[in-house]
């Protein structure tokens, strides 16, 4: 918002100390056109000129990251059998994820008769740095486990734990969809902890 000259010679009394007596207000406004003319001079008025180019692009292609699969690291794992230590080494795993992302525990239980398992998960990270997730269920839980830490890659599944299993019980792993995850920049300047 603009200032008067009125403003403007108030200003210059409070910043003078001027209690109306030193300075008349033909004074004040023939110092106030100079400073606008001096810095009129010294500041031209500067013109911005945009464009904006718009085309069609063809010919290019996106491949985005798969969607959630809640089995595609293990699918269908047979429970009925399974006892403490039993491991799923690369025979029974089924796959990897596509980029780095949290992991999804499934167990599917019509009878409810597992009444508690422990399934701990090995492999690495982003930075290919050994990373180890262990996921916990409980009678009553969710049967859908959604891990926190970012595989690129599974090892090794070990079912450390298992109680009251039977036919027809089986273990799903998958991950997220990738809308969920951080994503991690390509050559990022910032720094950790920055």
């Amino acid at each position: 918002m603009a200032k008067t000259r009125l403003q403007f010679r108030t200003d210059l009394r409070l910043d003078l100390k001027d209690s109306g007596a030193l300075w008349s207000d033909p004074e004040l406004n023939r110092c106030i056109e100079r400073a606008f003319s001096d810095l009129s001079r010294y500041l031209p008025d500067e013109k911005i000129y945009e464009d904006s180019l718009q085309f069609s692009v063809t010919g290019e292609s996106v491949t985005f990251p798969a969607d959630t699969s809640l089995d595609a690291i293990v699918a269908d794992e047979d429970l009925s059998t399974a006892s403490a230590g039993d491991t799923l080494t690369d025979t029974e795993i089924d796959g990897q994820p596509d980029v780095p992302r949290p992991l999804t525990l499934t167990l599917t239980d019509a009878n409810n008769s597992v009444q508690g398992m422990t399934v701990i998960i090995n492999g690495i990270d982003k930075d290919d740095q050994a990373l180890q997730e262990i996921f916990h269920y409980s009678i009553g839980d969710s049967k859908t486990i959604t891990g926190k830490k970012y595989f690129k890659t599974v090892y090794l599944i070990e079912i450390d734990q298992i109680a009251g299993h039977g036919a027809s019980d089986i273990l799903d792993v998958g991950y997220l969809a990738y809308t969920d995850v951080w994503v991690y920049l390509a050559n990022s300047p910032i720094k950790w902890a920055s």
